[in-house]
């Protein structure tokens, strides 16, 4: 169920058999279009701590990735940047 800007949409999420890693999405801007909007590949899967993460995505890579085992108290609460080693 999806509400506000998104119920309108459709996202096709496609999953490796094998790897069972994510290996592409779509999003159509319409829920009834026949052809995606917007189609992104999921690449470089690395290990971070015990999470598979993917930091290729086409022309949108992604960098600087970081997990942490826990974060301060305040770090959902307040804006403020929180460090990750």
């Amino acid at each position: 169920f999806f509400s506000g800007p998104f119920k309108d949409k459709k996202y096709l999420v496609y999953v490796d058999k094998t790897s069972r890693f994510v290996i592409q999405w779509s999003l159509y801007s319409k829920a009834d279009n026949e052809d995606p909007t917007y189609v992104m590949p999921w690449s470089d899967y690395e290990k971070y701590h015990n999470i598979w993460l993917s930091s290729g995505r086409g022309r949108h890579e992604i960098t600087d990735i970081a997990v942490a085992d826990s974060f301060p108290p305040n770090t959902f609460i307040t804006p403020q940047p929180v460090a990750v080693y």
